[in-house]
């Protein structure tokens, strides 16, 4: 199939601004998907169980570590090194973990408002997939990176009070526990 310029011209332009937008996520992931060769869909697939941060672990990190599609290996490595990150920071400790963004995600960390860090964190995985498809021109690529920006203005489309009120017991329940990765 390789429709890549057909599916690209025909998505919506994203703005990271933390507001509501009427954005159907799931509606267009199905319509791209729909769009995709097989090979295609089972990339996506494993951008979406690496999104859902229930999946994550050691064993899917190792897999998208291994994996021969670029986007998917570069994101979750990254992703992977945001994790180890905060696990130390919240233990307060060093992972010894040497990345061009260490030092940004570092300060994200140390903001108090949780809103604010939050929409930090997700302001630096939103660039980390702009970065990676930098020199991407109507790749396959740019559909992942679509989707994993799409994911984060949805994930703000779907957050109220009462969403605020359980990230922050989880962000809570984050550091009782300090769980490892």
């Amino acid at each position: 199939m390789n429709n890549y310029e057909y599916i690209i011209a025909g998505l919506p332009t994203l703005a990271l601004n933390f507001e509501k937008n009427g954005l159907d996520y799931r509606q267009l992931h199905d319509e791209i998907v729909e769009l995709c060769s097989p090979s295609d869909r089972m990339l996506i697939k494993w951008l979406d169980f690496g999104l859902d941060a229930k999946n994550l672990g050691h064993h899917f990190y190792y897999s998208c570590h291994r994996c021969k599609n670029r986007f998917i290996r570069e994101y979750f490595d990254f992703d992977c090194l945001v994790r180890k990150e905060k696990v130390a920071y919240l233990d307060k400790s060093v992972t010894g973990e040497e990345f061009n963004e260490k030092e940004e995600l570092l300060k994200v960390f140390k903001i108090e408002n949780m809103i604010e860090r939050e929409k930090a964190l997700d302001t630096l995985m939103w660039n980390k997939a702009e970065s990676i498809i930098t020199f991407d021109v109507l790749s396959f690529n740019m559909i992942l990176a679509f989707l994993v920006k799409a994911s984060i203005v949805s994930r703000w489309n779907l957050l109220d009070t009462g969403t605020g009120q359980v990230l922050f017991k989880k962000f809570i329940d984050e550091i009782n526990s300090k769980v490892k990765i």
